[in-house]
């Protein structure tokens, strides 16, 4: 290592490590100034030097910082809509559902009361169509499978 201003091993005869390397120049009244200044001044004096370039790094980082501030607030509400809209999606859904359901067991019923009024139908016409047969047939059938006809009807209205 050699040069002003580092450690460097001295070249007298003890050879022992000196932190500057003598100089010719002496010291002025400038340097012995500058070595007077206590941590307080030069605190302030870091802080005047400082300062500026502190706003001007700031006045550069704050437009990003914004528009990433902006960003996070602009996703934010966005999924505070998007959560709206599913829970009222969900909502109508669920009404739908209900509804459906209570079509379905509309739907049932008129079947099954179809399906009834169409087994009635059938023994009615069934009923009507042994009497027609038995008139047909003459007046001495008609007396005998009248008691038969009134016990086929009542069990027919039944079901």
């Amino acid at each position: 290592m050699s040069g002003a201003g580092s450690v460097e091993q001295s070249s007298g005869l003890s050879q022992g490590w000196v932190i500057m390397a003598a100089s010719s120049r002496r010291m002025n009244a400038d340097d012995k100034t500058r070595q007077g200044i206590g941590p307080a001044q030069m605190l302030r004096s870091s802080r005047r030097r400082l300062r500026p370039f502190g706003h001007r790094v700031l006045w550069r980082l704050a437009p990003a910082y914004a528009r990433r501030r902006s960003a996070r607030a602009e996703a934010a509400a966005k999924q505070a809509r998007l959560q709206a809209e599913v829970e009222h999606i969900g909502e109508r859904h669920q009404e739908q559902i209900e509804r459906l359901e209570d079509l379905a067991r509309e739907l049932i019923r008129s079947a099954e009361s179809l399906r009834r009024g169409v087994a009635d139908a059938e023994a009615a016409a069934s009923l009507a169509h042994r009497r027609i047969d038995r008139f047909a047939a003459g007046p001495g059938a008609h007396d005998e499978a009248g008691a038969h006809d009134e016990a086929d009807a009542h069990d027919g209205s039944q079901s």
